[in-house]
């Protein structure tokens, strides 16, 4: 399959993991590849194309059409999978007129505008990486339940749990510089920072995904304060590739969505606070409601507001404190989140929208339970006779319908049978029971050329 991936961004968020994540599978499935995007910050398995995707101007979405449309046509693209709301808005009208499948995958919030009422700009097939999602997209932006899957995010985890890490020293905070991820994280700095360092002295706070002088002045005027007053014990990071070794040794990780997964899959304590809300420590006894809101990141009803976070000295003190369930609680994890498992998944989503778009009627499937050569005395009369029987197959061969297999219609689903190639009248004949009149007198009574296939 040659598959295009759309991605507008600027710094490195769950979404572009996300699609490396894929992307990787699907190279090692022998597809062919492509990821058009601002920037990338991770390595990716695909041919990368720059592309100011992000760029909104009207002229500049148009530039982009235009290209994303050659490209297709070039590369003979077979189905194309954007990640962000502007990457999808011009994927949707890149393919307007073809047969190309357009799959979206929804990484947040999304909101309603009469646009995404009045055109599925979202595409053929959308894949919402959480169940809040799903609702949010049914209840606001009114789109088809029926075209909606929710499939969760793809990681990658250690072949095993790492040995949980008995130093209670170590608390990682993972955030953005931008959005409301990074209000999140001012807000934690002006008003739990300070006693968190106060309530736990040997504790050592690191801060992943920001550097300190892109926070507002007053918040770094705050954090100077602290910082003087507890040396060394607050340090910054910035933008890393791979968060997994500090997540290993990390005695309490606080983050959302994919933070939140990554952490708790390899069995490290996870204080979920994200952009929706702050859930706490994620135990079994929540595990399905932090899975539901991409690890508080996803409500179902639109809301900025700020959020609670008084809990946190406490909720970090239990975190630090050994957890009986952590390991169950990470099998969890991965049963629900390994990439072999999700990305196969995504895969199903692909083959079912390609011959969907392609065909997008019903295919009419007949069911036989007698074919005999008179009529027989029965209460249910399931039964047709020879004569009636050629009847019917001469009537779908002069309508032009051809016979598929179950066998057919999945090799077409797969690929390995060209979709072009794919009947424009289907119709698949079957036979309920096995009798051996089904055999002999569907046969006898017309032409094998019309069971063929």
């Amino acid at each position: 399959m040659r598959i295009l991936h759309l991605m507008s961004q600027i710094q490195l968020t769950g979404a572009e993991v996300y699609t490396a994540t894929l992307v990787d599978y699907q190279h090692q499935q022998g597809h062919e590849l492509w990821v058009m995007s601002d920037s990338l910050h991770v390595k990716i398995a695909a041919t990368y194309l720059p592309m100011p995707l992000h760029q909104r101007s009207f002229w500049q979405r148009i530039k982009n059409v235009h290209r994303v449309r050659q490209f297709i046509k070039q590369h003979h693209i077979d189905l194309v999978h954007a990640h962000s709301r502007a990457s999808i808005w011009v994927g949707y009208y890149a393919l307007l007129g073809t047969k190309i499948p357009l799959i979206s995958t929804i990484h947040g919030r999304q909101k309603s505008s009469l646009s995404k009422r009045l055109w599925n700009v979202y595409g053929d097939k959308v894949i919402t990486i959480c169940n809040n999602i799903k609702m949010q997209l049914q209840n606001t932006v009114k789109i088809n339940s029926r075209n909606i899957v929710t499939i969760a995010n793809p990681v990658n985890f250690p072949s095993s749990i790492p040995p949980e890490h008995i130093s209670a020293s170590n608390l990682v905070i993972v955030s953005r510089a931008n959005g409301v991820k990074a209000e999140r994280l001012w807000q934690l700095i002006d008003t739990q920072l300070e006693n968190l360092l106060i309530r736990f002295p040997a504790l050592t706070i690191t801060i992943i995904g920001v550097n300190k002088e892109n926070l507002p002045a007053e918040i770094q005027h705050t954090l100077n304060i602290i910082q003087q007053q507890h040396k060394r014990r607050v340090n910054f990071l910035g933008v890393v590739a791979d968060l997994m070794p500090y997540f290993e040794n990390a005695s309490c990780i606080i983050g959302a969505g994919r933070v939140g997964i990554e952490a708790s899959g390899i069995g490290r304590p996870i204080i979920a606070i994200g952009e929706a809300f702050n859930l706490g420590l994620i135990t079994l006894e929540n595990i399905e409601q932090a899975i539901d809101s991409n690890f508080a990141d996803i409500a179902i009803e639109y809301d900025s507001s700020e959020i609670e976070m008084n809990n946190i000295v406490s909720e970090v003190e239990k975190a630090l404190q050994p957890q009986a369930d952590q390991t169950t609680l990470a099998k969890k994890i991965q049963e629900h989140y390994a990439s072999h498992i999700v990305c196969k998944k995504i895969m199903d989503v692909y083959h079912s929208a390609i011959i969907e778009k392609h065909h997008p009627q019903h295919i009419p499937v007949l069911m036989y339970h007698k074919v005999l050569a008179a009529p027989e005395v029965s209460q249910h009369k399931t039964f047709v006779t020879c004569e009636q029987f050629a009847q019917h197959m001469k009537f779908l061969h002069s309508s032009k319908f051809t016979a598929i297999t179950f066998k057919d219609y999945y090799a077409y689903w797969k690929g390995d049978l060209p979709i072009t190639q794919f009947p424009k009248k289907p119709i698949i004949i079957t036979f309920d029971d096995g009798y051996k009149n089904n055999l002999e007198n569907a046969i006898r009574a017309t032409a094998s050329k019309f069971l063929a296939g």
